[in-house]
């Protein structure tokens, strides 16, 4: 996870590709399954893909007993790669276009 504090990429072009994106969003989903959640990391063939404006936070960074914390201050163009179990729970790795950088993440479902 960044230093969200210090993380000011000059601008929102897209640098890195898709493909590229996905490779560094495994390292996440295998992080998050080893330390947060499991919930559909492995399914690689659910996996699905879109870019869309998020906020930084913490999924990576926090401890057991810390709640999640959002930069809503931040905004930045992401590679969103989602994958689900069969029963709809998932997580989701937010990776900046123009540095490839994992600037967050969530769990979702029951």
């Amino acid at each position: 996870m960044v230093d969200v504090d210090n993380y000011n990429p000059e601008s929102n072009e897209i640098k890195i590709s898709e493909e590229k994106a996905k490779e560094i969003a495994q390292k996440g989903f295998e992080e998050s399954a080893r330390r947060i959640s499991e919930e559909g990391a492995s399914n690689k063939e659910t996996e699905r893909v879109q870019i869309r404006e998020e906020s930084p936070n913490n999924y990576f960074t926090r401890y057991i007993y810390d709640g999640d914390k959002i930069y809503m201050n931040k905004k930045r163009k992401c590679y969103v790669i989602t994958r689900e179990n069969d029963i709809g729970n998932g997580i989701s790795i937010l990776v900046d276009v123009t540095t490839g950088i994992i600037i967050g993440g969530y769990a979702f479902g029951d």
